[in-house]
C-alpha cells in the first residue's frame, strides 16, 4: 500500500496566510463600478474584423471589357478534377451571337439561406470560367459567409466530424477558420437534435447539454 504523503502544517499555514494577505490588499472602495455596456450583449460574427482581400478582374459590360474590383475572399471554385461534371456525350452545340458554342453542363447546388431563414435556399451555379496558375476552373461569387461555409465544409453524420468538402476551392484560404466557425454555428442545433434522439432511443447514455439544463429561477 502506497504511503500517503504528509502535508507540512507549517507550510500550509504560510500559504493560507499569504492568500489572506493578498486578499486584504484589495480595496473595494476604490473600484469604480458600472454596468456592462450594451455592446457586450451583441452577438459577434465570425468575420468581424476580418480583412477581406480585393482583386481586379476584367468583366464584360455593355459589350466592352472593363476592370472592376471584386472581393477575392468571396470567390469559390468548383474542383472539376475531384468532382467531374458529366457532359453531353453528343457534343451538341448551339448558335449564339458569338457563333456556335458547345453546350456545357455546370455544377450547381442549392444551399440553405440560414440568414434569411423561412426554408429559403440560394442557388449556386459554377459557370464563370476563372483562370488560375493551376488551370481554369468554373467559379461563383458568394458574398454570404454562411453559404460559403456550407461549400467549404460538410458534416459526416457517421464519424460526427466536420470535414473539408474537396469539391470546392477557396481563392482566399486564410478565411478557413472563420468559415468553420460559421459552419459550426449552422450545424450545432442539428448535432444537439441527433444527440437528443440517440439519448431518448437508448443508443447513448450521454445526456445532451440542452436536456441537462436546469431552471435555477426563484420558486
Amino acid at each position: 500500500m502506497a504511503k500517503k504523503e504528509l502535508e507540512d502544517p507549517v507550510e500550509a499555514g504560510r500559504e493560507a496566510l499569504a492568500e489572506d494577505e493578498e486578499f486584504n490588499t484589495l480595496d473595494i472602495s476604490k473600484i469604480d463600478v458600472s454596468a456592462l455596456p450594451d455592446e457586450a450583449a451583441r452577438v459577434t460574427m465570425p468575420f468581424d474584423g476580418y480583412p477581406l482581400k480585393k482583386v481586379k478582374m476584367e468583366v464584360k459590360e455593355k459589350g466592352k471589357m472593363v476592370k472592376k474590383d471584386f472581393i477575392l475572399s468571396y470567390f469559390v471554385l468548383h474542383n472539376h478534377v475531384a468532382d467531374p461534371v458529366r457532359q453531353d456525350p453528343s457534343n451538341r452545340k448551339i448558335k449564339t451571337d458569338a457563333g456556335m458554342v458547345q453546350v456545357r453542363s455546370y455544377h450547381g447546388r442549392s444551399i440553405p439561406d440560414v440568414l434569411n431563414g423561412n426554408n429559403s435556399n440560394v442557388m449556386v451555379q459554377f459557370s464563370t470560367p476563372i483562370k488560375t496558375a493551376t488551370g481554369e476552373f468554373y467559379g461563383h461569387y458568394v458574398p454570404d459567409h454562411y453559404v460559403r461555409a456550407q461549400l467549404a465544409f460538410k458534416y459526416d453524420a457517421k464519424t460526427k466530424r466536420v470535414m473539408v468538402d474537396k469539391r470546392y476551392i477557396l481563392l482566399d484560404r486564410e478565411q478557413a477558420g472563420r468559415l468553420k466557425q460559421c459552419f459550426q454555428q449552422i450545424i450545432n442545433p442539428k448535432i444537439q437534435m441527433e444527440k437528443a434522439a440517440d439519448y431518448v432511443s437508448g443508443l447513448s447514455s450521454d445526456e445532451p447539454a440542452a436536456m441537462a439544463e436546469k431552471d435555477y429561477g426563484q420558486t
